[in-house]
């Protein structure tokens, strides 16, 4: 498992995060509070001032995640990560956690999973993140009301 950090400006993180998640094209990236058709438009904004890393195998991109200060100047990032699942997806996301770009920057990670989202949640969890249920942390377009979330954090 290769990591490959994305540096240079911002679009070009955007550009391979719009390659990897063409809406159109099967892979989608799931930003929750924003409705599907919306999603294209909404990732630069997603990635504004984080950090892209892809992870390959073999030549092929099996996952990416990007990484953005809590706060400015923050010691923990928000992070995502996407994957298309399978047995590769656990190494993706444990080589991330042990790149020497993103341990030098952060000191611990956050995220938020929707809780309807249980595989997504334990599949962090077997990264070694802990979890706290939230109600109404997320909206999700397809739901009407709120529902709970996960707030997951992990240090580094």
């Amino acid at each position: 498992m290769e990591i490959r950090r994305m540096s240079g400006d911002r679009g070009e993180a955007a550009v391979w995060a719009g390659r990897l998640f063409d809406v159109s094209g099967g892979w989608e990236v799931m930003l929750w509070d924003v409705p599907r058709a919306e999603r294209r438009e909404a990732l630069p904004r997603a990635l504004a001032g984080a950090e892209l890393y892809l992870a390959t195998s073999g030549g092929v991109t099996v996952a990416c995640a990007w990484v953005r200060p809590a706060l400015p100047g923050s010691r923990t990032g928000i992070a995502h990560f996407c994957s298309l699942g399978g047995p590769e997806a656990l190494a993706a996301g444990r080589a991330f956690l042990v790149e020497p770009a993103l341990t030098a920057q952060y000191a611990a990670l956050l995220g938020i999973i929707p809780a309807p989202y249980r595989h997504a949640r334990r599949f962090v969890r077997e990264l070694g993140f802990a979890e706290c249920l939230i109600p109404g942390l997320c909206c999700l377009p397809e739901r009407e009301r709120p529902v709970p979330g996960a707030l997951v954090t992990r240090n580094l």
